[in-house]
């Protein structure tokens, strides 16, 4: 990698800025670091050019990219409820028409269950059950999108927000095709994310165990957060 700072002559700051945009490139077009790569000529051309743009602009191409200090996290959800008659069934924190609903502490919403739980997760805070435990009285019945808003709070107050969340709903039924789009919104209404960086995805478990046998619902969540970029004041 050495060679492709000596055409551009830079100190020793501008090097490092430099290398978070290589590092930056791999990542998202997995280009290998071999000097054979097809790549790498354009890279060079690319980084000879911006490096005429001063530290300052190569700072902000980084930041732009991975947050000022490449901060980026992944966080993983699940959950899983059992279906019982007269309960609502809550999903998102869209109320869907079904003759049983989820039994649990709260609202049993498994989808912002599995969401709280990823975002937590992701930005290294206790879990759900930790946080908001079925002991505690004050959470009985309560609303789930409630508790993911608590969670958005908390990692806001750590400099971080949601990239992108990426739900799979387990269940027999009932289809949630219909209300898919809605979830989607509601989700990410709730994470303070634009809509198209939520995906919400439905898959029934083929008639095997208890999914299959419509004893429950379950629901397993990805979220990405990413780092507010800091102002040079802060």
């Amino acid at each position: 990698m050495q060679e492709l700072y000596a055409p551009a002559k830079l100190e020793s700051k501008a090097k490092r800025d430099v290398k978070l945009v290589i590092g930056c490139w791999f990542l998202v077009g997995d280009l290998k670091p071999r000097s054979s790569h097809p790549r790498l000529p354009f890279l060079r051309s690319f980084l000879s050019r911006i490096c005429d743009c001063g530290t300052r602009t190569l700072r902000d191409i980084g930041g732009k990219l991975m947050g000022p200090r490449g901060d980026f996290r992944v966080g993983m959800g699940y959950d899983i409820h059992r279906l019982a008659a007269e309960r609502r069934l809550v999903l998102g924190g869209v109320e869907i028409p079904h003759p049983k609903g989820l039994l649990g502490h709260s609202d049993a919403d498994v989808v912002l269950h599995a969401v709280t739980d990823a975002v937590l997760g992701a930005a290294g805070l206790p879990d759900i059950g930790e946080c908001f435990p079925d002991t505690d009285p004050s959470f009985k019945d309560a609303d789930s999108r409630n508790l993911l808003r608590s969670a958005i709070d908390r990692i806001e107050t750590l400099g971080f927000q949601v990239g992108n969340v990426d739900v799979t709903v387990h269940a027999e039924a009932p289809k949630l095709s219909p209300y898919k789009k809605r979830m989607a919104e509601s989700i990410a209404e709730l994470v303070k994310a634009n809509a198209d960086a939520v995906s919400v995805k439905g898959k029934t478990n083929e008639g095997l165990g208890a999914i299959g046998r419509s004893e429950g619902i379950a629901c397993s969540a990805v979220v990405t957060l990413v780092r507010h970029r800091r102002s040079q004041n802060g």
